[in-house]
């Protein structure tokens, strides 16, 4: 029963087996929020988030999950001992700084 104790770590320890670590929209809309630290480095290196619109950011990664106002859009990306969250910092509705915070 060695998969079934292998299944039961990846729950617990957030091991990330069989959790997309590409980055593409798709792979970001069907992975649980709790998840999606596993591919931000890869969406962090593959798109320039900085200089894109509100609404760009928005069809890129959905609605945000955490905070979505005129200054900053945060999509939830880990769980559940902390939150931690992709934070786009807005200036006239276009991202100006891209940060993880820890709360």
């Amino acid at each position: 029963m060695a998969g079934n104790g292998i299944w039961n770590a990846n729950r617990y320890f957030d091991l990330g087996i069989g959790v997309p670590k590409t980055f593409s929209a798709e792979n970001w809309a069907k992975t649980a929020p709790s998840q999606r630290h596993f591919m931000v480095s890869d969406l962090q290196n593959s798109t320039e988030l900085v200089g894109m619109s509100a609404d760009e950011v928005r069809e890129l990664l959905g609605t945000s999950d955490y905070a979505d106002t005129d200054t900053c859009l945060s999509y939830l990306i880990a769980q559940p001992f902390d939150e931690v969250t992709l934070d786009l910092t807005l200036e006239n509705g276009v991202v100006t700084k891209v940060e993880e915070k820890d709360h």
